[in-house]
C-alpha cells in the first residue's frame, strides 16, 4: 500500500453486496487504505440503494481523518447514487435523504463505474466480521480534539464558586462586616495600616479604599455556598477569578471597549478597566488582527528646490496605498 499524501487527488472506491460494504482508498491508483464489514440482520433487509448509499456513508465516516477537509472523488457501481449526491433538488428515500444531510460537512462528487470494474467489489462480498458492531473510527480522534477545545476554553463560572472564592478573599470578607455593621471608621484604619506598613496581612489597601467610597452601593446577598457581594446589581468578583472573568468577555477579541461594556453589564471588581485594557492590549490574536496605522516618515534629505515660470513646466508623479 502506498502512503496517504493530502496534496495528492483522493478517491474512495466503494461498494455494497448482500452480506457487507467495502471500501478502498486510493491515490494515483494505488491503495492507500481498505475496510470492509458485515451488514447487520437489519441492515441485510434494505434495498440495493439503501445498502450503496450505507456503503457511502459508512466509508466516508471510516475514513474521515484522511477525507475532511479534503476535496475527493467516490466512485460507486450503481449509477442512481449518482444523481442523487450530485443533485441538490434530488428526492430520495428518508433514510438515503438523511445520509445525504448527514454528509454535508465532506466535499465530494460521485461517479459511477460498472461493477465489473468496481476494486471494491470483492471487499463487499468478503467483509470483516468483527467490524459489523464496531462504532466509527473517527470518534477517538474527536474525542481527543474535543477534549482539547473544551479544556482550551474558559468555563463559566457558577454563583456557587463565587461564593466559595468570596469566602477566602480578605478584601470581601473584610467590606462584608463592614456593610453588615454599618460602621466603615474601622476599614480607614486599616486602609492606613497597611499603607504605613505596620498592618501585616493579606488586605489590598487600594481595594479597601475603592469599596469604602462605594459603600452607599454595596449589598449582600446570601447563596447556599455563603455570601457575595453586590456593587448595585453587578457581582463583586474575588481578586482570584478577575483573570478568568476578563477571559471569558474578551473570547470574541472584540476589542477594549466591548469588553469592558460586557464585564460592567454583569460584574465589579475594583481597577476593572485599567485591567481590562492591559489584557486586551497584550492578547496576541488582537495584536496580529490589528493592522499598523504608523506611516513611512518623510525623508530627511536630500531635497531639491526647483523654481518654474508656468504651469506643467515640471511634472512629477508618486503612488500611494489605501489601507481603509
Amino acid at each position: 500500500m502506498a502512503y496517504f499524501d493530502p496534496r495528492k487527488a483522493t478517491v474512495l472506491i466503494v461498494d455494497a453486496s448482500p452480506v457487507g460494504v467495502g471500501a478502498l482508498l486510493t491515490q494515483d491508483g494505488k491503495v492507500n487504505a481498505y475496510a470492509s464489514r458485515a451488514l447487520s440482520d437489519v441492515e441485510k433487509r434494505y434495498s440495493q440503494t439503501e445498502r450503496e448509499g450505507l456503503a457511502i456513508v459508512w466509508a466516508i465516516e471510516h475514513f474521515h481523518l484522511y477525507l475532511y477537509g479534503h476535496k475527493f472523488t467516490l466512485v460507486t457501481d450503481h449509477q442512481p447514487l449518482e444523481y442523487i449526491f450530485n443533485n441538490p433538488k434530488s428526492k430520495p428515500p428518508a433514510r438515503i435523504q438523511r445520509w445525504r444531510l448527514r454528509l454535508q460537512t465532506y466535499d465530494f462528487d460521485v461517479k459511477y463505474k460498472s461493477g465489473k470494474s468496481n476494486a471494491a467489489d470483492y471487499m463487499s462480498r468478503h467483509p470483516n466480521i468483527n467490524e459489523a458492531n464496531r462504532t466509527d473510527h473517527y470518534d477517538v480522534a474527536e474525542e481527543f480534539v474535543n477534549y482539547i477545545s473544551e479544556n482550551a476554553i474558559p468555563k463559566a463560572m457558577t454563583i456557587e464558586e463565587i461564593a466559595l472564592e468570596s469566602k477566602a478573599d480578605t478584601n470581601i470578607q473584610y467590606v462584608i462586616k463592614a456593610v453588615k455593621s454599618g460602621s466603615w471608621e474601622n476599614s480607614q484604619y486599616v486602609i492606613k495600616a497597611v499603607k504605613s506598613g505596620s498592618c501585616e496581612n493579606s488586605y489590598d489597601n487600594k481595594a479597601l479604599d475603592t469599596f469604602s467610597r462605594l459603600k452607599n452601593e454595596l449589598t449582600i446577598v446570601n447563596t447556599d455556598k455563603g455570601e457575595i457581594l453586590m456593587h448595585d446589581n453587578r457581582i463583586v468578583i474575588p481578586h482570584k477569578l478577575t483573570d478568568r472573568v476578563i477571559t471569558l468577555a474578551h473570547e470574541g477579541h472584540q476589542g477594549i471597549v466591548r469588553t469592558k461594556q460586557l464585564l460592567r453589564e454583569k460584574v465589579y471588581f475594583p481597577g476593572i478597566d485599567k485591567r481590562v485594557e492591559d489584557t486586551c492590549k497584550a492578547c496576541i490574536p488582537c495584536l496580529a488582527a490589528t493592522p499598523k496605522k504608523t506611516f513611512e516618515p518623510l525623508p530627511d534629505a536630500p531635497w531639491t528646490y526647483i523654481s518654474m515660470d508656468a504651469p506643467w513646466t515640471y511634472i512629477s508623479m508618486d503612488f500611494f496605498m489605501d489601507h481603509g
